[in-house]
């Protein structure tokens, strides 16, 4: 039928059907309606979603294919969504006019007021969504930056650039902080806030004091008085406040802060026949004693003119173990930042050519001793394949460790820096850079599988790239450990801290503040921490961790061992299942034959329990 869209023969239609061939589609002999009757879906609904869109959709199924529908909605006054549009005073009125339950109320106004009640819930749930997109979008962006870096990371690109970057940010923070800012009343308000208990600013120190020592010990000790004094008039209200009865202060509370803070004795009779001003003046007195005693001569080592250049340097010797004298850093500050960037990458250098060999040695004869054949032929046949030594068992053979060391570290720095590379590619390659031979090369000689498209007409360029990383591939994957390590710690830390952040944000309201802009503020702020962080412990390990041979297994089968232990578990649950299932058929075979064993009783006849009663007034377990 055209319009029931039924495909059956006239004889199963209704009587108002007649066989009749559609002239759009003659081939499928389809019937077509005499009346001309609608043949849509009519839709019965018990009650209006809060949204028109589902409402909408629901109306929809009446209607498909084009076909005509109808659709009736039936609500209820005690509905969600009419508690919205009519409160309690609409069930009072209706009940005064004398309206029964069964009575339907029908009028469009009541539809059209449904309808601006859905239109209000709507409103509210697009702003309660839109605001949570606002907290998701400071989520999502750091997101974005954090796993771009770590998918970098992951394919070990560019990672010898990244640590540089990390070096030298980490000298421009310090340079800064040290010689180009107040470093020093920096230390002293941190020192003051210590051993005086000041709450001092750095930009409260004076900038005379920082000349004279007389001059900052006597501002600090008024400081600190001041500081005392009120700090014990607003503590000494909250033990004995003057509007509440004698009996109920806390004298034992008084006694022990007195005693913690300003090492003043005062028992609780004592205290029970003294004033609140007597108290707050022996106290202010016992303070004032107190902080005269105190010794401030270590401030002088913050006034020294080269304080802040032996404090840099102490950094970078902590930091990356370079030696660097005060005097080195008598200089300008931009002078200073260049240099001291000059000599930790230097320091880096030096570490990329022997920390290949320092793992090999760790690896081969570092435990077993240069005695044992088979670790000192692997050492050999690493070296004569890093850089290409033409070494024999016999040529170490004798040699210690250190020797070893030295010796293998001369022929790493000849690959990297003397130029060594570049002459045997060139001897290799010859003149004519053919690329076919390069593609041959780099992989017979550096591991490396290459391309024509890798090469963008600097054949030889390309070679000497990836011998570079042939040839630091040791520390290349020492990078890329200590990188991925701290990273994902980092960004643990972090999404614990957004958590926390995020769940009493909404407490800034009350201060009068936005929480949304707060929450991208301090995100921001956690976010740039986080960043920060990651820099100076990456930094401070590069130059320092060792991957030994057993930590680089167990992080290689650290993923199959939890397939292992996965796959162990799944055992241990199919075997629990299959008990359980075995126990199952067991009780429902013994079921079956006690029913099989019992005879039928019925309700009337006595309990096959043997107690003489019948059957529906017993217990039924003889069953």
């Amino acid at each position: 039928c055209l319009y029931c869209q039924q495909y059956d023969s006239a004889a199963n239609c209704a009587a108002c059907f007649k066989p009749k061939i559609d002239p759009d589609f003659p081939d499928r002999g389809r019937t077509a309606c005499r009346r001309q009757v609608p043949c849509g879906l009519h839709i019965v609904g018990t009650e209006r979603h809060e949204a028109r869109r589902i409402d909408n959709q629901l109306r929809g199924r009446s209607g498909r294919q084009g076909d005509p529908g109808s659709s009736r909605f039936f609500l209820s006054l005690r509905d969600e969504l009419m508690s919205i549009f009519a409160g309690q005073w609409t069930l009072k009125v209706l009940g005064w006019l004398g309206l029964q339950d069964d009575v339907a109320i029908e009028d469009k106004r009541i539809s059209r007021g449904i309808e601006r009640a859905q239109k209000k819930v709507e409103e509210r749930n697009f702003e309660i969504r839109k605001n949570l997109l606002e907290y998701d979008e400071v989520m999502d962006l750091q997101r974005h930056i954090f796993y771009d870096q770590r998918q970098k990371i992951l394919e070990g690109r560019n990672l010898q650039d990244l640590i540089q970057q990390m070096l030298q940010e980490s000298v421009d923070e310090a340079v800064a902080n040290y010689l180009e800012g107040n470093y020093a009343r920096r230390c002293i308000a941190e020192w003051a806030r210590q051993n005086l208990q000041i709450a001092l600013e750095d930009a409260q120190v004076r900038a005379s004091g920082l000349e004279d020592l007389d001059d900052l010990e006597e501002n600090l000790r008024s400081r600190a008085k001041e500081e005392a004094t009120s700090v014990i008039n607003i503590t000494l209200g909250e033990y004995m406040d003057v509007d509440l009865d004698p009996s109920e202060w806390d004298l034992r509370g008084l006694s022990s802060w007195a005693m913690s803070r300003f090492g003043v004795s005062l028992s609780q009779n004592q205290l029970r026949k003294m004033t609140p001003q007597e108290v707050e003046t022996q106290l202010g007195i016992a303070a004032a004693e107190k902080i005269e005693q105190i010794d401030l001569t270590g401030l002088g080592r913050y006034l020294q003119e080269d304080f802040t250049a032996v404090s840099l340097a102490e950094w970078a010797t902590a930091k990356f173990g370079l030696e660097v004298a005060p005097g080195d850093l008598d200089r300008p500050a931009e002078e200073v930042r260049s240099w001291l960037s000059q000599q930790i990458l230097e320091v880096y250098r030096q570490r990329e050519m022997e920390y290949p060999v320092e793992h090999a040695l760790e690896v081969t004869v570092a435990r077993t001793g240069t005695e044992n054949v088979y670790a000192l032929g692997s050492l050999v046949e690493w070296a004569n394949r890093k850089y290409d030594a033409k070494l024999s068992v016999e040529d170490l053979r004798g040699a210690t460790v250190k020797e070893i060391h030295r010796k293998l570290v001369a022929m790493s720095r000849q690959w990297l820096t003397g130029g060594q590379l570049e002459q045997w590619i060139q001897s290799e390659l010859g003149d004519d850079g053919n690329v076919d031979g390069a593609i041959e090369l780099a992989r017979r000689r550096f591991d490396t599988s290459l391309t024509v498209e890798d090469f963008n007409g600097d054949v030889a360029g390309v070679l000497k790239a990836v011998g570079r990383r042939f040839l630091r591939r040791e520390m290349t994957e020492l990078e890329r450990f200590v990188l991925l390590q701290i990273h994902d710690a980092g960004w643990k830390d972090h999404l614990l801290a957004m958590d926390h952040l995020k769940s009493g944000i909404g407490l800034r309201g009350y201060a009068e503040q936005d929480p949304r802009v707060a929450y991208k503020r301090e995100g921001a702020s956690l976010f740039q921490d986080m960043l920060e962080g990651i820099r100076e412990k990456v930094t401070d390990m590069i130059f320092k961790v060792r991957l030994t041979a057993e930590a680089q297994m167990s992080n290689v089968y650290q993923i199959s061992n939890v397939v292992h232990e996965q796959l162990s578990a799944y055992d241990t649950v199919t075997q629990q299942m299959d008990q359980q299932r075995q126990a199952q058929a067991g009780e429902a075979e013994k079921i079956k034959t006690i029913v099989r064993e019992v005879p039928r009783v019925g309700r009337n006849d006595p309990c096959a329990c043997g107690s003489g009663k019948k059957y529906k007034k017993c217990c039924g377990k003889g069953l």
